[in-house]
């Protein structure tokens, strides 16, 4: 199978994007509203915004997985990093190494963006995902909090 990695958002339509969005939030027992989907989708469209996409492929144009991320400003570093907002590689399609060349996808874009590092969180629960970072980047001792407004 042949898998392609892309970065332009104007490749896929809406629809596409959004059945595979929906696998990924039932996977991790999400929901979002059709306006926050659709936002989503806006933000995704429009250059100036802080989020972009990568997808993986297949030749039927059939997308096999994703990643979300976003520039970040770092404070400590007095500079912008990169933050991996997530990642999902639908079940069936895993273990062809997309995940390894979507990951290698965003670090030319973080070299091209002059971004030291990327950071992501991880749900503590999903071993899989965790076994699979430990092989390429380092785990932090830090908690995420969340603050309800």
């Amino acid at each position: 199978m042949l898998i392609k990695i892309i970065d332009k958002i104007e490749y896929i339509e809406y629809k596409n994007w959004k059945l595979h969005y929906i696998k990924y939030l039932k996977f991790n027992k999400n929901i979002i509203k059709e306006k926050n989907l659709k936002n989503l989708w806006k933000w995704l469209n429009d250059k100036d915004h802080a989020s972009s996409l990568i997808i993986a492929i297949n030749n039927k144009k059939e997308i096999l997985g994703h990643i979300h991320y976003k520039i970040s400003p770092n404070p400590v570093r007095g500079k912008d990093i990169g933050f991996l907002d997530d990642i999902f590689i639908i079940p069936k399609y895993r273990n062809l190494g997309i995940a390894k060349k979507m990951i290698n996808h965003l670090k030319k874009i973080g070299k091209r963006k002059k971004w030291d590092i990327i950071r992501w969180h991880c749900d503590i629960e999903n071993e899989i995902a965790i076994n699979y970072y430990r092989k390429f980047s380092n785990k932090k001792n830090w908690y995420t909090f969340e603050l309800k407004i």
